[in-house]
């Protein structure tokens, strides 16, 4: 398994008050989706988040590491 039981309960407790969530095995995580679209997911180690493209560079400054498969970036 490739991400901790205890970090996808976190997320699925942060995400339990919204509509429209499910989960999808992804990336060998889970990947919880907002009505079909990725919205953030666990695994590799830690949490994955989407910001969008005009938020990348604050999170980055905020701490955050872009998330690469293989030798692509994930936008």
């Amino acid at each position: 398994m490739a991400y901790e039981e205890h970090h996808a309960d976190q997320m699925r407790s942060a995400l339990a008050s919204m509509d429209g969530i499910t989960e999808v095995p992804m990336f060998g995580g889970i990947c919880f989706m907002l009505n079909g679209n990725m919205l953030c997911g666990v695994g590799m180690g830690g949490f994955m988040f989407r910001v969008g493209k005009e938020l990348e560079e604050d999170a980055i400054e905020r701490g955050a590491e872009p998330m690469i498969l293989g030798k692509r970036r994930m936008g």
